[in-house]
Parts: C-alpha cells; sequence; structure tokens
C-alpha cells in the first residue's frame, strides 16, 4: 500500500495569530516554520510514509526537493486537504493528513498509526482536548467531503457526518496515539530553544 502525507499550512505570516499578543508576526512565522520543520522532520523518518506533500499559499517555502509543495489559493484546511488528496488519489492508496503544529510527532507513532489504520476508510486523531484534528488517515480515493474540525470529536460524530455513506461503505475508528495529539501550549516550549 502506497501511503502519501499531506501537510497543510497556511501562510507562515498567518499562523498562529491567537499568538499575536506575545509574539511578533516574525516570531510567530518563526514557531509555525519550526513547527513544520519538526512535522516534517518526523515524516520523513517514518518507514511507512512514501511521499510527503506540503499545501500551502506560501510561495517560498525553502522546503527540501524530497518534499512536493501543492499550492493552494488560502481558501482553508478542508479545501487545501481536497485539493491534496485530489492530486494524489491516482498515486497513492491512502494518505495520512497531519497538523503542521505538532511538534512531538514522532516517526514511530506515525508508523504505528499507519499500521492500525489499514484496515480503515478513515481513522481520526483528534487533539487532546478533543476540538481539532491532529492527524486523519484517509483511504485514497476519498469517499467523503471533509470537515475536520466537526470529526474531530469522536468517530461518532464522523459516522453522522458521513452517515450518507453508511456503516458498510465507511470503516471508521478512532486513535489516541499521544504524541500526535499534543500541541504546544506555552510560547516557550522545550523543543524550541
Amino acid at each position: 500500500m502506497r501511503v502519501a502525507a499531506i501537510v497543510p499550512v497556511r501562510s507562515f505570516a498567518e499562523g498562529k495569530s491567537r499568538l499575536a499578543s506575545v509574539l511578533s508576526m516574525a516570531e510567530r512565522s518563526a514557531l509555525v516554520r519550526r513547527m513544520l520543520d519538526r512535522v516534517l522532520t518526523a515524516l520523513r523518518s517514518a518507514r511507512c510514509v512514501d511521499h510527503i506533500i506540503v499545501v500551502t499559499p506560501e510561495r517560498e517555502t525553502g522546503l527540501p526537493d524530497d518534499i512536493e509543495v501543492l499550492n493552494d489559493e488560502g481558501l482553508g484546511l478542508n479545501e487545501a486537504v481536497e485539493l491534496a488528496t485530489d492530486a494524489l488519489a491516482s498515486r497513492f492508496d491512502a494518505s495520512i493528513i497531519v497538523a503542521a503544529d505538532v511538534p512531538y510527532i514522532s516517526p514511530e507513532e506515525i508508523d504505528s498509526l499507519v499500521n492500525q489504520a489499514r484496515g480503515y476508510d478513515m481513522v481520526v486523531v483528534p487533539d487532546r482536548r478533543g476540538e481539532g484534528t491532529n492527524a486523519l488517515w484517509l483511504r485514497l480515493p476519498c469517499l467523503c467531503r471533509l470537515n475536520t474540525a466537526p470529526i474531530a470529536p469522536s468517530c461518532i460524530s464522523a459516522s453522522q457526518r458521513f452517515g450518507r455513506y453508511g456503516r458498510s461503505k465507511l470503516r471508521y475508528r478512532g486513535s489516541r496515539t499521544t504524541s500526535i495529539r499534543r500541541k504546544i501550549f506555552s510560547t516557550s516550549p522545550s523543543w524550541w530553544s
């Protein structure tokens, strides 16, 4: 099974806007870039990931040549992910969408998630608060329209959201992969220095 990783990322200058009261735009941009680099390092080291694509409105990414960059128009997360899944559907069997702001992610947990997810059409890894989605496994071509925020709290909400496909067509589960669920909650995390 060929697996592509999708990492959607906002423009570096626009990311982490909720931290504007404590970080300048340049500091927020550096933070976004640093977290993205950590996520990409983990994905590049994962044995189960065959290809990585970053979806961003950013024109100058400075990313390594082995990482494909797909420019979106900045229309939003769901649109960026759909753009990538459409572009990858003919080349790959599945995708793992990973948020760009989960710096504690590890290659081992990515491999574990991919290995556990292989028998499912969708696996949701919610953030630790259950309010967002930090990672999402999708078999390609995708059978559903994406709306990552509402599906995060549980697979029950995923089944309700995608119920029109029926339980027999959409096999799903939740995952409690720990470091993928952790985002930063301070302005000076240990990995920043």
